[in-house]
């Protein structure tokens, strides 16, 4: 990742490096992390690639206290309480025939867990811990193993919130979404049903809880991301994988126009805007997925540039960090 910049109002903000979080870097820094990794951690790194389809439950709690760790100085709000890991291991258990309560899989921890505590800004966070902070890399080494990527998947899925679909009327638990990021940054929280966004929000400051949990996730195939070019700068839209592949053309604008023009008051006429894959055009109802480099075209009567437009928005969404000034 390109160094952390300052925006306007002091708040900190990382720059949108489609280099660096791309999957050929992302498998050079698994090498890297094969290679900071000690004895210990590749121990638990090999212990859990037999234990996924072993002893899957045991598995999961050192996925779950991982990512608890991973989450930063705040979990998840579903593990804030003791009762979230209650009830978070128990929707858990049930696809695993043998699996004890939480209660019971505390009581013969493995080795590489103990019951601990870690000091936050605020509040002091107990639990189960990883027993050494450098196993971590033992664990993320672990995530490029199939059957342990499968798990995680299955365990990072039910962090989130507990939530009434309005669209499909039903009780999930919500997916976390990088909604788009790159000039603005929107986080979201999905249906894991029907892809509905349940809500979207803004976050200051260093992410914490499931908002750091975000490159794992993408990492680990629980959400898809859609990559556009707007005037040589990349903009990327999180979506969850089953609505990414079947995403087009028309669908992308509209996620576009949601995200950066509505909130950000730019008004274009109608038809202004174009994706083009590579040096054609698409049609609305084109699907994106496979289609090549994706970017966004002005069209020359629209009264606006590619590179103004991005200026515009950039420009705007500075301003949003400063109370009181005008967009």
């Amino acid at each position: 990742m390109s160094e952390l910049t300052r925006k306007g109002g002091g708040a900190l903000r990382r720059p949108f490096d489609p280099l660096a979080e791309s999957a050929l870097v992302r498998r050079s820094a698994a090498r890297l992390d094969r290679a900071r990794a000690g004895g210990p951690a590749r121990e638990l790194a090999r212990w859990l690639e037999g234990a996924a389809s072993r002893q899957p439950w045991e598995a999961a709690l050192t996925l779950l206290t991982f990512f608890a760790e991973a989450a930063g100085s705040r979990p998840p709000p579903s593990l804030v309480e003791a009762g979230g890991w209650t009830t978070r291991w128990d929707h858990l258990r049930q696809s695993w025939p043998g699996a004890p309560d939480l209660a019971g899989a505390l009581a013969r921890l493995p080795r590489h867990l103990v019951l601990g505590a870690r000091a936050g800004p605020e509040e002091v966070v107990a639990g189960p811990q990883l027993a050494d902070a450098g196993l971590g890399a033992g664990v993320r080494l672990a995530l490029g193993h199939q059957g342990v990527a499968a798990l995680a998947r299955e365990v990072l899925a039910a962090l989130g919130p507990a939530e009434r679909c309005r669209a499909c009327q039903a009780e999930v638990l919500a997916r976390h979404l990088l909604r788009t990021r790159g000039l603005d940054e929107v986080n979201g929280l999905a249906c894991p049903r029907c892809g509905a966004v349940l809500r979207s929000y803004w976050r200051y400051g260093e992410p914490e809880g499931l908002e750091a949990l975000a490159p794992l996730a993408l990492e680990l195939g629980l959400v898809a991301e859609v990559a556009l070019r707007l005037a040589g700068t990349t903009l990327a839209f999180q979506l969850l994988p089953e609505a990414a592949a079947g995403l087009t053309a028309g669908e992308l604008l509209a996620h576009f126009e949601a995200l950066y023009l509505a909130p950000y008051k730019v008004a274009l006429p109608p038809e202004a805007l174009r994706v083009a894959a590579g040096q054609k055009l698409l049609e609305p109802r084109a699907h994106v997925a496979g289609a090549g480099r994706l970017s966004l075209r002005v069209d020359g009567g629209a009264g606006t540039t590619g590179e103004a437009l991005l200026e515009l928005l950039r420009t705007r969404v500075e301003r949003r960090f400063r109370p009181g000034e005008a967009t």
